[in-house]
């Protein structure tokens, strides 16, 4: 199991997958680059978040349905597993993911 305490740690608890991990980074990355800056970036986020709602695609997991939240955390987590094949699913996700690892 691995969570975030709501504080700036990651918790890693028995047997943990890499996909988990980078899926708990994400969270972190939430807090500091999209909640934090100043900019219209968490906007184009629950665009993109609307917009597979609304069609239903973009999803990687039923998971990510859940809130925008977790929508990043799972869609992170599958770019950093395979940009092209996440390209494919989500490009308006993809782009924004592009842009925040500049």
């Amino acid at each position: 199991m691995a969570y975030t305490d709501g504080g700036n740690n990651i918790v890693l608890a028995g047997k943990v997958g890499e996909n988990n991990i980078v899926h708990e980074v994400a969270h972190a990355v939430y807090k500091r680059k999209i909640m934090i800056p100043r900019d219209d970036t968490k906007y184009k986020l629950l665009d993109i978040f609307h917009a597979s709602q609304k069609t239903g695609r973009g999803f990687v997991s039923t998971y990510a349905k859940t809130d925008v939240d977790e929508f990043f955390a799972e869609c992170y987590a599958a770019f950093a597993q395979d940009s092209v094949a996440f390209t494919k699913l989500n490009s308006p996700m993809a782009k924004l993911l592009k842009g925040l690892w500049k």
